[in-house]
């Protein structure tokens, strides 16, 4: 699951001309599921808690598809940021990974509200919540 760097820093440059605020940016592609051990590779967005900024996107438009273990993975990465007081806001997502994202608790969780559908809608979010 790679995770683009470049679009970090895009994101914490929009992100500061508009708000003087900050935002880290990770994009996942291909899918999430346990048997492949790709939640494992969502520990690096809490990995240096301590270093993030207020606000922490996750870019899915290339996340193939989601598994239940990928949901709770996703859901631990929202619970620690907001123990955090962080604000998590996901954006972009396929049709398969959306509908496991909209079902149950997990949209209760991460706010309904930083649930976006594109990458402007959820820099926008940002802009709010900072």
């Amino acid at each position: 699951m790679p995770i683009s760097r470049c679009w970090q820093r895009r994101c914490k440059q929009r992100l500061y001309g508009g708000v003087g605020g900050d935002c880290r940016g990770y994009h996942f592609s291909r899918g999430m599921f346990f048997r492949f051990g790709a939640t494992d590779k969502i520990s690096v967005v809490t990995e240096n808690l301590q270093t993030l900024p207020p606000v922490v996107i996750l870019r899915l438009r290339n996340m193939t598809a989601l598994d239940a273990t990928g949901l709770f993975a996703l859901e631990e990465v929202a619970k620690t940021l907001h123990a955090s007081k962080r604000t998590l806001i996901l954006c972009g997502a396929r049709e398969q990974p959306a509908q496991q994202i909209h079902q149950g608790e997990f949209a209760e969780v991460v706010g309904k509200e930083n649930i976006c559908d594109n990458v402007q809608a959820a820099l926008r979010r940002a802009e709010e919540s900072v």
